[in-house]
């Protein structure tokens, strides 16, 4: 069964990546730091259900690992055209090289970091799962790998493809698991109580406000990043819950990986001309990269599902309530 509120809350959370990367100030404290931490948790929602259902890796190396390697290449390719055969500088001094996941935490395509450090925690988990049947001691492995995490960060530590992130993501992670656990993730909850826990969540961010870089593996404070990154996390939860269903957004949610891998390569051309015209305005930035991946988005799940680890052709028809 597929649950609105979460590709609700998919859907917000991708319009927050496009939005902080466009450049769109953040109108409401505390939106921009929870944009990846919420993707962990509702990556480990389902966890329990993937890994007890057979086929998990061939599902995971489809679902992630094909698509990070796919829009890898391609963004590579576009790169060394544009750079080495047209001589057209598109990196305003920042150097590139196919090379990067190894050697730097940026890449042409930035936002595909994400889909390797995923795919990482869910080999990790698959692994606790697999030898380890004491529900306390995975606990415990899952809070000594954070803490690695976290002093790796704390000491600014690279470690290559993005495994320090992992480290830390295997946190809001394991909290999705645990979420996937209580009756309260799919009960159904009076609005008023879903209202209040919402106040109540932000109110815990605004007081305690954190700041939360994944891909670069940064936190203002470690300790902050799990009780404020968690409070906002389980406040969008509760609006999306309360919400329920946003035809458009959650539409844009259930094609959330389309999206994270193709804005870079879409609204970057759209900002140079933005500049070349003198004219440069965020907002217009977003709105017309938003306009433009919604052909894009059609297009790859009608003629290329392959690149979004998908084996069949997805629905294209929004449902109506």
């Amino acid at each position: 069964m597929r649950y609105k509120f979460i590709d609700l809350a998919k859907g917000i959370c991708i319009l927050l990546v496009i939005m902080i990367h466009v450049g769109v100030p953040e109108y409401m404290p505390g939106l921009y730091a929870t944009k990846v931490p919420i993707f962990f948790v509702l990556a480990g929602l389902f966890f329990l259900k993937s890994v007890n259902g057979g086929g998990y890796f061939r599902k995971k190396i489809y679902s992630l690992l094909v698509p990070f390697l796919t829009f890898y290449i391609i963004s590579y390719s576009i790169f060394y055209i544009l750079e080495y055969l047209l001589s057209i500088n598109i990196t305003n001094g920042l150097r590139f090289s196919i090379t990067d996941v190894i050697h730097q935490r940026n890449l042409f395509n930035g936002p595909l970091w994400f889909l390797l450090c995923l795919f990482e925690v869910e080999v990790l988990f698959w692994a606790l799962w697999k030898f380890i049947k004491n529900e306390s001691l995975k606990a415990i492995i899952v809070l000594a790998i954070a803490t690695v995490g976290f002093t790796l960060a704390h000491f600014e530590i690279f470690l290559p493809a993005w495994l320090d992130t992992a480290c830390v993501a295997a946190l809001y992670f394991y909290l999705g698991i645990l979420l996937s656990k209580s009756k309260y993730i799919y009960a159904t909850i009076k609005p008023q109580w879903l209202m209040v826990g919402a106040c109540i969540l932000y109110l815990i961010f605004i007081l305690f406000p954190v700041a939360i870089s994944m891909s670069t593996n940064h936190y203002s404070n470690p300790i902050l990043a799990v009780i404020s990154g968690t409070a906002i996390v389980g406040c969008i939860l509760c609006i999306c819950k309360l919400v329920d269903d946003i035809a458009i957004i959650t539409w844009i949610g259930t094609n959330s990986l389309v999206l994270l891998c193709t804005h870079h390569l879409i609204y970057r051309p759209i900002k140079y001309l933005q500049i070349y015209l003198g004219y440069e305005s965020s907002l217009l930035l977003f709105a017309l990269t938003m306009i433009v991946e919604i052909p894009v988005v059609i297009l790859i799940n009608r003629y290329f599902p392959l690149l979004t680890g998908q084996w069949r052709k997805k629905t294209l028809c929004v449902q109506r309530t």
